[in-house]
């Protein structure tokens, strides 16, 4: 979930419930809808720095087509970048995305380009450069399961990227995107997906059901927290989507599994509190001290039953 700069709206996205439209909720008002914004099978959304808009990122097999929406129009985009093949389209400024993440992966297919594979696409201030991801394939990564998820520029200027079902993130030169080195997380062969934290000197990534925190200078492993326990059937349960206040204060980690929501203290991944839910959440947010998350398979909006 992501947060209005005044905290009176949540946007979210579950791609099996909400398919191209933005999911909406008004805390104020407590009403809810959705906004269609493209034909996609999901939507990844993301609030830029200066908060005033959106970033949505389109889920088209064989194409990327990513976004800039501002908060107050949603259904109206500032800046749309459309990729298809070797080829950028773009509609409106670039500058739309000031503030805002540059880096988009996409798989882009035969046909779009004649060499199928994970693609990287960097908006800059004046152009849109597309670029393949040589080092993802079949002898090292097993495309039929495995997927480049995301990218993060690291203050560095290299290069972060990471992998489904895969413990180790992917460190890369920007100029040619040749491999740094691999690195490491909790060895849990989850879905991560690394953000910056504290003014950059931080990377978060959730590694299936363990938070890890690295320092962003050394990319080394800092603090984990194991935060699912296995199931009575001995299966282990992901974690959801990690949720960090605007203050950088509070992390929330939803788990599906257990049917509660813990926030954790960043500086020590100590637990300070615990909701539990009447469902099964898999995203959520805290405003004005409330908890507010959706369901794992319905996204039905869920509020606490009891909290500790």
């Amino acid at each position: 979930m992501i947060t209005s700069p005044g905290s009176e709206v949540l946007l979210s996205n579950l791609g099996w419930v909400d398919k191209g439209s933005i999911w909406r909720l008004d805390t104020v008002k407590r009403v809810q809808d959705r906004v269609p914004v493209g034909d996609a099978g999901y939507l990844r959304l993301a609030a830029g720095e200066s908060a005033d808009s959106v970033v949505v990122q389109h889920g088209l097999r064989g194409r990327l087509s990513v976004s800039v929406h501002p908060w107050s129009s949603l259904a109206d985009p500032l800046v749309r970048v459309d990729v298809h093949g070797w080829t950028a389209h773009v509609e409106g400024d670039l500058n739309g995305f000031r503030g805002h993440a540059r880096l988009f992966v996409a798989f882009l297919d035969d046909a779009a380009t004649g060499a199928g594979g994970y693609y990287l696409t960097e908006v800059g201030a004046s152009q849109v450069s597309i670029r393949r991801l040589d080092w993802f394939d079949q002898q090292k990564y097993d495309p039929m399961y495995q997927q480049v998820l995301s990218a993060v520029e690291l203050p560095s200027g290299e290069y972060l990227f990471g992998i489904q079902r895969c413990s180790d993130l992917v460190l890369c030169d920007p100029i040619d995107l040749s491999v740094i080195r691999e690195v490491p997380l909790a060895g849990r062969l989850g879905n991560p997906v690394p953000f910056l934290r504290a003014g950059g000197t931080e990377v978060w990534a959730v590694d299936y059901d363990t938070v890890v925190r690295l320092d962003a200078a050394s990319l080394g492993v800092e603090d984990r927290w194991l935060g699912q326990p296995p199931a009575n059937n001995g299966h282990r349960m992901f974690l959801g989507d990690l949720w960090m206040s605007r203050d950088e204060q509070e992390i929330l980690a939803p788990r599906p599994g257990s049917g509660d929501v813990v926030s954790l203290d960043p500086g020590n991944l100590r637990v300070a509190r615990t909701w539990v839910t009447s469902g099964r959440p898999l995203t959520a947010a805290v405003l004005d001290g409330q908890l507010l998350a959706r369901d794992w398979k319905t996204g039905d909006l869920l509020s606490p039953i009891a909290s500790g």
